[in-house]
């Protein structure tokens, strides 16, 4: 069994009975890992931003202590993949992701936009066709949006792969890239240094985004399990939300469109 696995598995045997409502008392340790994607998660961020909060609090209701680790996206699943860290966080559905790891229940929802320049050759219409025979930035270690799965996989629309979300807005407003596709709340954040940037037509989509654990080990399932509990707690005393107070209500983490 590899040792991570083994020490988890250390971790459900002593842990005690949770008792829903009442905060447990962390026991141990349980390793996960995250990246730089603000203002959700990042090193750079207040106790590693609100999402890398929520983790924390929903494994503590769990009475389980997590330690967070920052590292590159690509890097950060293959750790998840290889089983040298429990879990991973936050990453969204696929197809090829869905036969490599499982996913926890959604830790939030958030809308995807085309951001674009207004001097750019982008005019979205809401159908994606409409973004054919443009440059799509993508970061290292993320995945394709659905919807434009089809159009990357028959060449009609050209990927540029730089290391960071950050580092596509940049490219886009410089006219090196034609788009790029973050959420609302990464947009704004965006803007602070890429003024030029604008959300192209009607929302693309609407994204969940999931802990996940390696596929075909116990251990990693009893995690996944004991976090959706303890997520679920989270909610259910009305904690989750003050984790985004500073965002406002209607702020699309809260899934709003």
């Amino acid at each position: 069994m590899r040792p991570s696995l083994v020490f988890l598995t250390a971790l459900i045997i002593a842990s005690p009975l949770i008792i829903p409502g009442v905060p447990a008392q962390p026991q141990r340790s349980v390793e996960l890992v995250t990246g730089d994607f603000a203002p959700y998660t990042g090193s750079a961020l207040e106790k590693g931003g609100p999402v890398t909060r929520i983790v924390v609090a929903a494994l503590e209701n769990a009475g389980l202590r997590a330690t967070i680790l920052f590292r590159p996206w690509a890097r950060g699943y293959r750790m998840v993949s290889e089983g040298s860290v429990a879990g991973a966080f936050p990453y969204i559905r696929t197809e090829q992701r869905e036969s490599e790891v499982l996913f926890s229940d959604a830790i939030y929802t958030a809308r995807e936009v085309v951001v674009a320049t207004a001097e750019g050759p982008v005019e979205f219409t809401g159908e994606v066709a409409s973004l054919a025979g443009l440059r799509y930035c993508l970061p290292l270690g993320y995945a394709v949006q659905p919807d434009l799965e089809p159009l990357v996989n028959d060449g009609s629309i050209q990927l540029v792969r730089p290391e960071s979300m950050e580092a596509c807005s940049l490219l886009v407003q410089r006219g090196r890239a034609d788009f790029y596709v973050p959420n609302v709340l990464t947009f704004h954040d965006h803007r602070r240094h890429a003024p030029d940037l604008i959300i192209s037509g009607p929302p693309l989509a609407r994204t969940d985004n999931f802990l996940i654990v390696p596929r075909g080990v116990p251990e990693a399932t009893q995690l996944l399990r004991r976090f959706n509990a303890g997520l679920q707690t989270l909610r259910e005393s009305g904690a989750y939300e003050s984790f985004f107070l500073t965002y406002g209500q209607n702020d699309p983490l809260y899934g709003e469109l």
